[in-house]
């Protein structure tokens, strides 16, 4: 009996060791530690102020870097200039900001240095279109209630609003109490809202405007086309500024293949984003302008636009 008992354990023992027999630990193997990738974005991409959307779009983000590079993310949301200042500080890699975003504080850690941008459907940026019920004109507009509908492009949009009233001579002083700008992160959604009364006017992207005029003729009747802007850069993608960073090719690569993931096609959703495409400064003089109109909205903001110069062309040369 007892060579017998010897000859049963070892065997069980072979067994277990091929992983036919009882449940056994496999031993795991030690492996290099990934440097998580540090990521600041500023909560303004999502379009949406509301903390399950900046949560959802933070989750996918996650995921999509993380199947398009290798590498975890160590992500830092800002909700405010300040905290998106504070995070870059604090040793980001790479950085997510709105148009807008970028031109207040892009600059601000010096060593940041943009290399993918957001496009539209007619090239770098998207234009938007302020549309008014066929009844109203530009001053039944500046006295009434006016939706910015769309997502991912921060304060440009309203930013250009504001700078259109000026331009027109329109900005009431004092400023009508029936006057109010709301923002609707849903383009299709704020412009129906128009169409139906729920508000005076709207600000969306053009190429929603077109697509909806296809779908229903009707709403181009109903809706007077009062101005267009240039095009607005959306997403600004920056890494550091060192040529020889590791990590730009996979940023890069990561913001191009936004579509080829699950994760990346619903982000590119929640951002209202169609693709990346490689920076180009040559947007930028119509956000400097567009800019000036920063003191009617927010002398704060006018002192740090001044502070913080538009990003010049980069010296290096940028891959196609």
């Amino acid at each position: 009996m007892g060579i017998w008992r010897t000859i049963m354990i070892i065997s069980g023992g072979c067994v277990a060791g091929l992983g036919l027999g009882a449940d056994v630990p496999a031993q795991v193997l030690p492996q290099a530690e990934v440097k998580p990738l540090r990521l600041v974005v500023s909560a303004a991409c999502f379009g949406d102020d509301r903390e399950a959307a900046v949560q959802l779009g933070s989750k996918l983000l996650q995921r999509h870097v993380t199947a398009e590079t290798g590498r975890p993310v160590d992500l830092h949301i800002g909700k405010t200039g300040e905290e998106v200042r504070a995070a870059m500080r604090g040793g980001a890699e790479v950085v997510m900001l709105t148009g807008d975003d970028w031109a207040l504080v892009g600059t601000a850690a010096g060593r940041m240095e943009p290399v993918m941008q957001s496009q539209g459907p007619t090239g770098v940026g998207a234009s938007w279109v302020l549309l008014a019920r066929a009844s109203l004109d530009g001053v039944a507009v500046s006295r009434g209630h006016v939706l910015v509908a769309g997502s991912g492009d921060g304060a440009l949009p309203v930013v250009w609003l504001e700078e259109w009233r000026q331009t027109q001579g329109l900005v009431l002083n004092p400023p009508p109490t029936t006057h109010r700008i709301t923002r609707e992160p849903r383009a299709a959604l704020g412009l129906m809202r128009t169409f139906f009364g729920k508000a005076d006017a709207c600000v969306v992207p053009e190429a929603v405007f077109v697509e909806a005029c296809g779908q229903n003729p009707e709403m181009g009747r109903r809706l007077r086309r009062l101005a267009c802007s240039p095009p607005l850069p959306g997403a600004v993608v920056a890494v550091t500024c060192n040529p020889s960073h590791p990590e730009t090719p996979l940023v890069r690569r990561a913001a191009q293949r936004l579509a080829s993931t699950p994760h990346g096609t619903a982000l590119a959703s929640l951002l209202g984003v169609r693709k990346f495409a490689s920076f180009s400064a040559a947007s930028w003089p119509a956000v400097a302008s567009i800019m000036k109109a920063m003191p009617l909205t927010s002398a704060p903001k006018a002192a740090a636009v001044a502070a913080n110069p538009l990003p010049p062309p980069s010296a290096r040369p940028t891959p196609p």
